[in-house]
């Protein structure tokens, strides 16, 4: 292993190691005592996300994932309590680690448990600063769309800067391959997340399975993505 080799090595351990950290420590900021006000139906969720987080659909070099369980986690922060949608994105990264990646201790996991709930409570901060209403309250579209446009910038910005410190890679190149289709997807699973909500409202717990409906469709459209990537020049990994 060359010195350069062993240095990104090290620098990478690090910012793995401040992200999972950061992502930690925003868990205990967000948390307020309605977190725990539903158990049960905080616990499905838990499970469809970590269930439908093991489907999910690596686009590009850059090794920024499609996961169709983004959805449960918008329906977290619109029905819950703030720090639930971070603990639902925890629970589909575990699920993306002990599915797709069959390696629930590495680096990868580790870097991803941290990285996807940082990046929605990140997304949940701004959210609430611009007057987003948790808890089944219906809030302002301007609120989720910022809240989603936040969790797909914070996300492709660690997930771009993991990647290079890793490989080497163009910083700005991975950049260049994935912004664009982590704020769209960020947005499409807003809205249903936000339908997921009013379905939850309406019928209770049991609605919350409804959230699987357009899991098959979304992986679809990102399997399409994936190969237009591949096509030009880039590595799915699904």
């Amino acid at each position: 292993m060359s010195s350069m080799t062993t240095a990104r090595s090290g620098l990478l351990t690090i910012f793995v190691a401040a992200v999972d950290f950061a992502a930690l420590a925003s868990l205990g900021l967000l948390y307020t005592p309605e977190l725990l006000r539903d158990p049960l139906s905080l616990t499905l969720l838990l499970a469809l996300a970590g269930t439908v987080g093991a489907r999910s659909v690596r686009l590009t070099e850059s090794g920024l994932r499609v996961v169709a369980a983004d959805a449960f986690i918008f329906c977290a922060l619109l029905a819950f309590a703030p720090a639930a949608a971070p603990l639902v994105a925890l629970a589909s990264m575990l699920g993306v680690a002990a599915g797709k990646d069959g390696k629930l201790l590495s680096v990868k996991a580790a870097f991803n448990t941290g990285a996807v709930p940082l990046s929605m409570a990140a997304g949940t901060a701004v959210f609430l600063q611009l007057g987003g209403s948790t808890g089944g309250t219906p809030g302002a579209v301007l609120p989720l769309f910022a809240a989603a446009a936040t969790f797909g910038i914070v996300n492709v910005l660690l997930t771009t800067t993991a990647v290079h410190l890793g490989t080497g890679r163009n910083w700005l190149e991975l950049l260049r391959q994935s912004f664009g289709v982590a704020i769209v997807s960020g947005i499409t699973h807003a809205l249903l997340g936000a339908g997921l909500m009013w379905v939850f409202a309406a019928t209770g717990p049991l609605g919350l399975a409804l959230g699987l409906v357009p899991v098959i469709p979304m992986e679809q459209y990102a399997r399409g993505l994936a190969g237009r990537f591949d096509r030009l020049g880039g590595r799915i990994g699904a």
